[in-house]
Order: C-alpha cells, then sequence, then structure tokens
C-alpha cells in the first residue's frame, strides 16, 4: 500500500514538473536545456536504485509471504478451534441457565401456585362462614320474627280475650242489674199490688159494711115505716121526734163514718204515700247502691285492665326494645362481621395482587413505575422475556416510548426496526412494538403526549386506556379517554394495525400510508387524506421538539 501510495506521488511530481516546464513562465528560469537533461538522469538514475531497492524488499517480501501465510493459516485453525470450544462451552452454559431458568421459573410458578390455592381456599373457607354466619344471622332473625309474631298473636288473643272478658263482665253485671231492678220492680209490683189489693178489700169492706149499714137502715126504715104507719097516729110525735133523732144520730153516726172512713182513706192514702217514698228512696239507694258498686267494680276492672294494659304495653315496649337492641346488636355484629369481611377481602385480595403481581414481574417486563424511588433517567429492567431492557423514565412513573426533538434520528424504518426498536435513549428513538405490547399487555395503561411548537407553546394530550396488541395482530392500537389542549388526534385511529413502508396495513386502497412523500413514517395509518389525525413519526420538520410517552 505503501509502495502505491509512494509511485503515484512520483508521477505526479514529474507530471507537474513537465506541465510547469510547457509554461510561459519558463522565460524567467536561468539554466540551460543540457543542465536540465542532466539533473533528469541525475534523478532518473537515483529512481532506479530506489527501484531496483524496491525490488528487492519485494522479492524477499515475497519470500516470506509463504511462511506468513502459514502461520496466518494456522492462526486461523487455532482461532476456529478455540472458537468452536468457545461455541461449546457458551452452548453448555446456555444449556445449564436455560434448565436452571426453567426450574426456577417452574419453582417459582408452583410457590404462586401454591400461594394462590392457599388464598383461594382460605378465601373459599372465610366465604362459607360468612354463608354459614349468613345462615344464622337469618335463622336467628327468622326465629325473631316468629317469636315476635306469636308476641304479636299472643298479644292479639290476650286483648281479645280482655276485650271478651270485659265484656262479658260487663254484660254479666248489666245482666244482674236487669235482674236485680227486674226483681225490685217485681217486688215493687207486688207489694203495690197488695197495698191496692189491702186497699180495694178495705173500700169493699167499706162499701160492704156501708151497704149493711144502709141496708139495715133501709130495713129500720121499712120498719120504721111500718110501724109509723101502725103507730102514726098514736106516736106520730114521738115517731117524728125518735125518726128526728134517728136520723140525726144516724146522720151523726153516717158522718162520724164518713169522717173515720176519710180519715182511715187519708191515712191509708198517706200510708201509701210514705211507703211509697220510702220504696222509692229504698230502691234509690239500691239502685244508687248497685250503681256505685258496679260503678266502683267496673272502674276497678277498668282500673285493672288499665293496669295489666299498661303492664303489658311496658312488657310490649321493653319486648319492642329488647327486640330493636336485639336487631341493633345484630345489625351492629353484623356490621362489624362485614367490615371485618370487608378488611379481611381487601388483604386477601391485596396478598393476591402482589403474589400475582410478583409472579407478573418474573414473567412481563417492568415498567417505570414499578421501580422504588424512580427518577427521570435510565433505568434497567430485566424479565423472562427481555433478561436485559433499558427505560427512559420521566416524571417519577412516565416510560418514555418515543422522542423527538431535533430530527438527528431517521424514522423512515421499516417493519424490523421499529418492532425492536431504534435511536438512543439520551437522544431520539423509538422504544419497540414489541415491548411496547408487553408493556401494555397487563393492567391498564395511560399515554402522555408533550408538544412543544416551534414559537416554544407547549400542549399536552392524555389517553386514560392505552394498548396495542402482538405481532400476531400487527400492533393493533387500542386508545380512548382523550383529556388535553392539544386536541385528540389519535382516537380516530382504535382499532386499526401499525403500518410501515414494508408492511402496509391502512384501508387505503392501492397506496401505502407510511410510504407516502407527504408522511415518511410508520403509524396506525388507515387514511392518507384524513386531516385529523396525528402522524408522530412522520417526517420531521425544524422546530424544538415532541415526544410521546405511556
Amino acid at each position: 500500500m505503501a509502495l502505491v501510495w509512494a509511485i503515484c506521488f512520483c508521477v505526479c511530481y514529474a507530471g507537474c514538473c513537465a506541465s510547469s516546464i510547457g509554461s510561459p513562465l519558463e522565460s524567467s528560469l536561468q539554466c540551460s536545456k543540457y543542465h536540465f537533461e542532466e539533473k533528469v538522469l541525475e534523478k532518473l538514475v537515483r529512481l532506479e536504485l530506489k527501484m531496483e531497492m524496491y525490488e528487492a524488499k519485494i522479492k524477499t517480501w515475497e519470500d516470506s509471504i509463504p511462511t506468513n501465510l502459514d502461520k496466518i493459516d494456522n492462526a486461523k485453525k487455532q482461532t476456529e478451534t478455540f472458537l468452536e470450544s468457545m461455541r461449546d462451552i457458551l452452548q453448555q452454559e446456555q444449556t445449564r441457565l436455560n434448565g436452571s431458568f426453567h426450574e426456577t421459573v417452574e419453582n417459582v410458578y408452583l410457590k404462586s401456585e401454591s400461594k394462590v390455592k392457599s388464598a383461594l381456599d382460605l378465601l373459599s373457607y372465610k366465604i362459607e362462614e360468612y354463608s354459614e354466619s349468613q345462615n344464622r344471622r337469618e335463622n336467628a332473625l327468622e326465629l325473631l320474627r316468629s317469636s315476635f309474631r306469636q308476641e304479636q298473636k299472643q298479644f292479639k288473643q290476650e286483648q281479645i280475650r280482655l276485650n271478651d272478658s270485659v265484656q262479658k263482665t260487663v254484660e254479666n253485671i248489666h245482666l244482674q242489674l236487669k235482674i236485680k231492678v227486674e226483681n225490685v220492680t217485681d217486688s215493687l209490683s207486688i207489694q203495690i199490688g197488695e197495698f191496692e189489693n189491702k186497699s180495694e178489700n178495705a173500700i169493699d169492706l167499706l162499701k160492704s159494711s156501708f151497704q149493711k149499714e144502709q141496708e139495715q137502715f133501709k130495713q129500720m126504715k121499712i120498719r120504721l115505716n111500718d110501724s109509723f104507719q101502725k103507730t102514726v097516729e098514736s106516736i106520730s110525735h114521738q115517731a117524728e121526734i125518735k125518726v128526728k133523732n134517728v136520723l140525726d144520730s144516724f146522720s151523726t153516726k153516717i158522718g162520724e163514718y164518713e169522717k173515720r172512713s176519710e180519715n182511715a182513706l187519708k191515712l191509708l192514702h198517706s200510708t201509701l204515700l210514705q211507703e211509697q217514698q220510702l220504696f222509692n228512696d229504698s230502691l234509690q239507694a239500691t239502685v244508687d247502691n248497685i250503681q256505685t258498686e258496679t260503678e266502683s267494680k267496673v272502674k276497678s276492672m277498668i282500673d285493672s285492665i288499665s293496669l295489666k294494659m299498661n303492664e303489658f304495653n311496658k312488657s310490649e315496649s321493653k319486648r319492642d326494645n329488647t327486640l330493636e337492641l336485639l336487631q341493633s346488636n345484630v345489625l351492629q355484629n353484623q356490621d362489624r362481621f362485614n367490615q371485618s369481611l370487608y378488611l379481611m377481602e381487601n388483604y386477601i385480595e391485596d396478598d393476591l395482587k402482589k403474589a400475582i403481581q410478583n409472579l407478573f414481574s418474573r414473567v412481563v417486563v417492568s415498567e417505570c413505575k414499578d421501580i422504588v424511588d424512580v427518577k427521570s433517567g435510565i433505568y434497567t429492567v430485566s424479565s423472562l422475556e427481555l433478561p436485559t431492557l433499558k427505560l427512559r423514565c420521566e416524571d417519577d412513573k412516565w416510560t418514555v416510548i418515543q422522542k423527538r426533538y431535533n430530527g438527528a434520528t431517521e424514522f423512515y424504518r421499516n417493519w424490523e426496526d421499529y418492532e425492536n426498536g431504534f435511536g438512543d435513549l439520551n437522544g431520539e428513538f423509538w422504544l419497540g412494538n414489541k415491548i411496547i405490547a408487553l408493556l401494555t399487555s397487563i393492567g391498564t395503561h395511560e399515554l402522555k403526549i408533550n408538544l412543544e411548537d416551534w414559537d416554544g407553546s407547549k400542549r399536552y394530550a392524555n389517553f386514560k386506556n392505552f394498548k396495542i396488541d402482538g405481532a400476531s395482530d400487527k400492533y393493533r392500537l387500542h386508545i380512548s379517554g382523550y383529556s388535553g389542549d392539544a386536541g385528540d388526534g389519535m382516537t380516530e385511529y382504535n382499532g386499526y394495525y401499525f403500518s410501515t413502508y414494508d408492511r402496509d396495513h391502512d384501508t387505503q386502497p392501492h397506496l401505502n400510508c407510511a410510504d407516502h412523500v407527504l408522511f415518511k413514517g410508520a403509524w396506525w395509518f388507515y387514511n392518507c387524506w384524513n386531516g385529523n389525525g396525528a402522524s408522530l413519526n412522520g417526517k420531521y420538520t425544524s422546530g424544538p421538539s415532541d415526544s410521546m410517552q405511556e
């Protein structure tokens, strides 16, 4: 190589000298043609000597080349042997690591499965206990309801019985009063009847006596008349005197008899009035006594019934209070049990989540939010799929999946580059569809897009739900829940496949949006001419920055 470089240099130098001779500046040189040829010959001689020296060196090199080639072949064979042995060692180490790795995975899986099974068994046991306790509470509540219904039924029966008893008692009292009044009335009627009979008998006796006297008077009058007729003449004057005397005497007797009869009638009437007044007073006193006694008995009975009702109401109130207290205790116990069960469920759920997270943390790629005390910077995480993975974390929890700010990194790339990722985490980069799919395959993820315009104005767009499917589904996009001030330029791509210039998955016929001159970048295209959608991997125009975070 050095030889070739030297020959070229000499030829160029000679050419320069030759071009200089034929130039108009030659007239200023103060040397003759002879001297010039002499110098040229001298230089040619020197050149020939150097050529001979170079030829000798070349010959020496040619002689040493087979030896060097043999050495190179030996070194190559040794290198191949060493590489083969290293490959064997690497294969053995890889086999050993794979066996250890699979054994570790199986142990972790068995332990996690055992923990999950134990947690599920404990949860099932707690659920059964809760069901049994719920059944016991329902049985106790049903027993309380049955007891309350029985007490209520007994109370109603007792109330009906008391009402019937009171009604019967009142009816009995009313019947007794009626009987007593009827008896008194009958007795009074009998006494009045007897008194009337006695009065009638006395009047009849007086009438009979008066009639007898009158009859005697008539007979006497007849006898007198007869005697008067017989002795009219002789004793007319005496007869008249006697008759007059008899009449006077008879009139006096009749007057006296009438007075006695009148006095007897007055006395009888007074006695009857007194008897009637006494009877009325006695009857009124008896009625008053009966009424007082009845009222007293009824009042006493009502007081007793009221007392019993009050006692029953108090006992019912006590039963109600006891029932309310019991129900309150049951509700409090149920609340405490529900709270304990809720805490236990939360505890079991937390343990299950931790166990599942521990299980998935060995299977799925870790994220920035899973790193303790994470700060903005680059972190190395690991999983079974990706033993070593570097992520850029920002704002304490966000995993950056794309960053562009100066156009230094070309984003017009093929499917494989976008699948595996490209760029520098300290500069512009795309994390890779494979990694993004792994990151979003478990749980719910948000997407945050920060944009900065040429004039320094900033905008942002947040999406509550973000996920992309795996390679078998062409990294289909799932996105929703927009908020922010940058405008929703992503939701319309929801459900569409990822496209690159060598993999066309858009809906535009006979045209690949990712390869079009207006876009020149991969995205979840479906229509090239939709002006509302964003394409953050497209052709970069000068501006401060834009980035997309997950």
